[in-house]
């Protein structure tokens, strides 16, 4: 069995890449950088393999988790360009789109980023991610499930044995057998993990003075120490003070909508890639 040289988590977000993560981070065959996220192949627009490789420790397979590599047009190909296809393997999460929308636009709120309601966020969303790349990370919260286009992308790089993509809730209801068929598809070993909950769509309104006096320690502390101290504290703070977000219904009227926006993707997912979406409730097959 040889091991990849590279796995990639490249999406989606809020379809279990943390968990994801988490549960393979401490892999012996694995390197990972500094974070889960490494967020290289969207910042830059040279991309190095050496510089890239320089963020990983030395040795095995370099783990790198940032699912905005799928959603933006032009990493698939800076990461063929970059470090090959042969020895990279691509791992994808796919979650309802609907539910992915509403777990990235309850993250915004959390975070204090969203001023505007959901459905509101829906009819501005092309406008709002076309005024620049920070609002376009932010605020892409419909597009990012159009999950059948992005795929074409990738495959214009990467053959599709160099790709595995599951559903989300396969993912999280079967984590051993996920693992290991991740395992499997890099080359290295399988590992027992423990079963974990998800923490996909678990937001809380955040206590604004406290997380603005910490997001400014971050900006002024050196790189080297303020990763995992300091986010560790925004978070647990958070966890401890704050109010759980509800989950509303939708508006049959909006969940129809949404529904007619994402149901041509979702049957090309079934048809073009033979994936098994019944168990997302939204497109669930009636009768």
């Amino acid at each position: 069995m040889s091991a990849c040289e590279y796995l990639i988590g490249a999406g989606a977000a809020k379809a279990g890449t943390t968990l994801l993560y988490d549960l393979m981070k401490d892999h012996p065959a694995l390197r990972v950088g500094r974070e889960k996220e490494i967020h290289y192949f969207d910042r830059t627009d040279s991309p190095d393999r050496a510089e890239y490789d320089a963020l990983f420790p030395k040795g095995g397979t370099r783990f790198d988790v940032t699912p905005i590599y799928m959603y933006y047009e032009d990493c698939p190909e800076k990461i063929a360009s970059t470090i090959g296809t042969g020895g990279v393997k691509i791992v994808i999460l796919l979650r309802d789109p609907i539910e992915r929308a509403r777990s990235h636009y309850n993250m915004s709120k959390y975070q204090g980023q969203e001023k505007i309601s959901f459905e509101e966020s829906f009819e501005t969303e092309a406008a709002r991610i076309a005024a620049n790349d920070h609002d376009r990370r932010i605020y892409s919260y419909f597009s990012r499930g159009l999950y059948a286009k992005q795929l074409d992308n990738i495959y214009k790089y990467f053959p599709r044995e160099n790709v595995l993509v599951t559903i989300f809730e396969d993912f999280v209801s079967n984590q051993q057998r996920s693992i290991d068929a991740i395992c499997d598809f890099a080359g290295i070993e399988r590992i027992a993990i423990r079963q974990t909950a998800s923490n996909v769509g678990v937001h809380q309104l955040k206590i604004g003075w406290i997380d603005s006096v910490i997001r400014t320690l971050m900006r002024k502390t050196p790189k080297a120490l303020k990763f995992k101290p300091l986010r560790s504290l925004k978070h647990a703070i958070n966890k401890t003070l704050a109010k759980p977000v509800k989950k509303q219904p939708l508006d049959a009227e909006f969940l129809g909508k949404l529904k007619d926006y994402y149901i041509e993707d979702v049957m090309r997912l079934n048809t073009v890639y033979g994936l098994d979406t019944s168990k997302w409730r939204n497109f669930e097959a009636k009768g």
